[in-house]
């Protein structure tokens, strides 16, 4: 089994990497590792699973570099792996990676960094913020929401009006994910966005914030032309304890 690990078709190889981690073959974890780097994505993914299920800490680094990885099947396999070994990222190679010029790989580090939980990164991921690609601000503000951050509550606030839809919506979420009530009615700007999804996100947010004085606001998105809107609106005032108005 071990020898197709250097098979050249790459159906050798994926059968080889997922019997080894199968079989629990930690003495072939140097071998397996080789495999982060093959040209295939489903063999980069399940060497990385494969290292994570024999608890091969010292794959750690090397797991760490697919989090930049454009295929998401082997992004989630380092995420997996890296969260099932409980390893201690790098902060010099994570910088590397948050400073990265790809903007999809500034984006795919740090929401892995927030599904890690690794909030003593938090300060790191703050910075893109303030990145000229949308999807990297977008997915610093879900990591910091994730990761409970709240020092940086002000400046995730700042990002509700930011001119990308989906940088607004990531700011009501982490929003709520902080606990922040104090930001409830600047999250009820967003009640008229031009967006229909930053609109649900808003009503939602406001939901899971309590923000009961905000029920008129609410309410006038009974009438929104989205559908998903209007029904958003209505389950909020339910939960708000506020009766719904006559049809």
């Amino acid at each position: 089994i071990a020898r197709l690990l250097g098979d050249p078709e790459w159906g050798g190889r994926y059968q080889s990497v997922r019997a080894l981690g199968d079989l629990r073959a930690k003495e072939y974890a140097p071998d397996i590792a080789k495999l982060l780097g093959d040209p295939d994505k489903d063999v980069r993914a399940y060497a990385a699973k494969a290292l994570g299920g024999l608890g091969a800490k010292e794959f750690s680094s090397q797991i760490t570099t697919l989090l930049g990885d454009e295929e998401r099947v082997v992004w989630n396999a380092a995420v997996e792996a890296l969260g099932g070994l409980n390893a201690k990222l790098s902060p010099p190679q994570i910088a590397r990676l948050l400073g990265d010029p790809r903007s999809d790989v500034r984006a795919s580090v740090t929401e892995a960094l927030g599904w890690l939980g690794a909030k003593e990164f938090a300060p790191d991921i703050a910075r893109l913020l303030g990145d000229p690609e949308w999807l990297a601000r977008a997915h610093a503000t879900e990591a910091l929401g994730k990761l409970g951050a709240k020092e940086h509550v002000l400046d995730v606030a700042r990002l509700l009006g930011d001119p990308d839809s989906s940088v607004r919506r990531a700011a009501a979420t982490a929003l709520c994910d902080f606990g922040a009530k104090e930001h409830a009615a600047g999250i009820a700007k967003l009640l008229g966005d031009p967006s229909e999804y930053v609109r649900h996100d808003a009503v939602e947010a406001l939901i899971r914030l309590g923000a009961r004085e905000l029920a008129q606001a609410i309410a006038k998105l009974l009438a929104d032309p989205d559908q998903d809107v209007r029904q958003a609106a209505a389950e909020a005032l339910k939960k708000l304890g506020v009766p719904l108005p006559p049809p």
